[in-house]
C-alpha cells in the first residue's frame, strides 16, 4: 500500500511539475516501471491464495455442472502446470539477480537519476518462490479434498462425535 501511495504521490507531483513549471521530476518513469513490477510480485501469491487472480471460469463452470470431480482434477493440473512455469521463471531469474548485483546494474541516467536493479530482481525471486509454494499448496489441498471425498463415499459418511 505504501509503495502504491508513494508512487501515486510522485506521479501527481511530476505531472504538476510538468504542467505548472515545465520541469518534470527526474526518474519518475523509471520508478514507475520498477514499482509496478515490485507491486505485482509482492502481491501475486496472496492474490492466488485468496482466489483473486484473473481467470475465466466459463469452461470450468460448464464442466462443474456435469462433473464436480473433473473440475477439481483440472484445478490440480492447472496448479501444477502453473507451479512448473513459475518455477522456470524463478530458475531463470536467479542468474539475472546475481548478475545485477555483480555488475551493479541500474536504471536511469548517470549523473541525473539512477536506481539499482537488484532489489526489484530480488522481489521477483521472492514473489516467484512464494507463488510456486502457494500453487503447490493449492494443488495439495485440492488433492486432499478429492481423497477425503472419495474416502467418505467408499466408507460412508459416519463420524462419531466425541
Amino acid at each position: 500500500i505504501l509503495i502504491t501511495l508513494g508512487l501515486m504521490l510522485a506521479i501527481n507531483i511530476d505531472v504538476a511539475g510538468r504542467t505548472l513549471f515545465g520541469s518534470p521530476i527526474d526518474g519518475i518513469p523509471e520508478l514507475v516501471t520498477l514499482c509496478v513490477v515490485s507491486i505485482v510480485f509482492l502481491q501475486i501469491s496472496q492474490a492466488c491464495r485468496s482466489g483473486r487472480l484473473t481467470r475465466s471460469n466459463v469452461v470450468l463452470d460448464w464442466i462443474r455442472t456435469r462433473c464436480v470431480n473433473c473440475v477439481a482434477c483440472l484445478e490440480v493440473l492447472f496448479d501444477l502446470v502453473a507451479a512448473g512455469m513459475v518455477s522456470i521463471i524463478l530458475i531463470v531469474s536467479v542468474p539475472l539477480f546475481l548478475k545485477s548485483i555483480a555488475t551493479e546494474s541500474f536504471i536511469g541516467s548517470i549523473g541525473v537519476f539512477t536506481v539499482p536493479l537488484w532489489p526489484v530482481k530480488g522481489i521477483i525471486l521472492i514473489g516467484c518462490a512464494m507463488l510456486t509454494l502457494q500453487l503447490l499448496l493449492s494443488s495439495l489441498r485440492q488433492i486432499f479434498r478429492l481423497w477425503h471425498q472419495r474416502h467418505q463415499r467408499l466408507h460412508g459418511t459416519e463420524h462419531d462425535a466425541d
